[in-house]
């Protein structure tokens, strides 16, 4: 039986389904006290300007060498040579793998790479989370 990968770009914040053209892939860091944070969220154009627009009085008040809110996308921020050890790795698991009980979605040889598959691999190859990984029907 031949299968057919569909990936589907979900809102984190809505649970709402978005096609690549209106997502945005938000990737957040915040240090304190020597504490880092990070989370990495699709969001629509709507809330990613929500949530821009609820950071910006931090912004404003905040000391900044650019100017330019510390909110990119990932095209801003982007790691070429990173991506590729990612498509790379996801490539080399079963299509049907799964992490943390969510499926990992496949990924092309271009465009964006879904947060599942970057929150997977940090967490298995950084080091930066455990790793419940297994494959369906195993």
């Amino acid at each position: 039986m031949a299968r057919t990968p569909i990936i589907q770009i979900t809102d984190n914040l809505t649970g709402e389904a978005l096609n690549e053209s209106e997502a945005v892939y938000v990737k957040l860091t915040v240090e304190a006290d020597g504490e880092k944070s990070q989370t990495v969220l699709d969001l629509s154009k709507e809330n990613y300007a929500a949530l821009v627009e609820a950071l910006a009085v931090y912004f404003d008040k905040g000391n900044t060498s650019s100017g330019k809110s510390t909110v990119t996308t990932a095209g801003a921020t982007s790691d070429p040579d990173r991506n590729s050890k990612i498509r790379a790795w996801r490539n080399k698991l079963p299509a049907d793998y799964v992490w943390n009980g969510e499926e990992v979605p496949s990924v092309s040889e271009r465009g964006r790479i879904p947060a599942a598959v970057v929150k997977a691999y940090e967490a298995i190859e950084e080091g930066n989370g455990a790793a419940d990984d297994t494959t369906k029907g195993k």
